[in-house]
């Protein structure tokens, strides 16, 4: 098997633009970003937690392009004022009705 940084240098060289590489992270993948005209193709890091069926949580990927950038992330996903930020919009916004199916009545 080949080194993780050959495969990636083989994705950024031969992957289509906007082709995406899975990983053994769920909620992480790898995708080939296409270059601009002030900058070349470049791979990033797609992030989109999943459910725990599998499926994606949102419908676009976060995407993250160097490690600078990963931690400004994380270090805003953990503060607490974050944290309590969301607990106050989850308290005032409305919450979701679960769809019940409909029923046939005989």
């Amino acid at each position: 098997m080949a080194d993780i940084q050959t495969q990636l240098e083989e994705h950024l060289k031969n992957g289509k633009n906007w082709e995406k590489m899975k990983t053994p992270v769920p909620g992480v993948g790898i995708t080939k970003v296409p270059g601009t005209k002030s900058r070349p193709p470049m791979l990033f890091l797609a992030i989109n937690p999943v459910n725990e069926d599998g499926s994606p949580m949102k419908r676009k990927d976060l995407f993250v392009k160097n490690k600078r950038e990963l931690v400004k992330f994380s270090e805003l996903l953990t503060d607490d004022k974050v944290l309590q930020l969301i607990n106050e919009l989850e308290a005032v916004n409305p919450s979701k009705k679960k769809k019940e199916a409909k029923k046939l009545k005989m």
